[in-house]
């Protein structure tokens, strides 16, 4: 009986710990092209990215550097990020932390045609 009971303590313990909030100032931070060069490792993972961030109309994108803009490293930023960041057009280098996901656009999803597949869902605090 009391084997059981520690075995279901450590479960919900270690269930709980995996459902505590995660701290972007505690991840290294990635360049866009790391995500591209290995989205599957990547996929569905919480990341922080640090690059040139591009918001603009029928852009919202991060690549690695200004001079990367337009060429093929862009990383999309799922649309549904926060207010913040879109509320105004602008280019400047920033960190951004959310959830990569390789493959952003999904079947029943409307798509951005104007940036790659690849794209961050950003969280509500970066």
């Amino acid at each position: 009986m009391f084997k059981r009971l520690n075995i279901l303590a450590t479960v919900l313990l270690l269930s709980g710990c995996a459902m505590a909030p995660i701290d972007p100032s505690n991840l290294t931070s990635l360049r866009p092209s790391d995500l591209l060069k290995d989205p599957d490792r990547y996929d569905g993972q919480h990341v922080v990215v640090t690059g040139y961030v591009v918001i603009k109309p029928e852009r919202r994108i991060i690549v690695d550097s200004e001079s990367e803009v337009g060429k093929n490293g862009d990383v999309c930023l799922g649309l549904d990020g926060p207010r913040k960041y879109f509320s105004s057009f602008y280019s400047k280098k920033m960190k951004v932390s959310g959830t990569f996901k390789k493959n952003l656009c999904g079947k029943d999803d409307v798509c951005l045609y104007w940036c790659g597949d690849a794209g961050i869902i950003l969280d509500d605090a970066t």
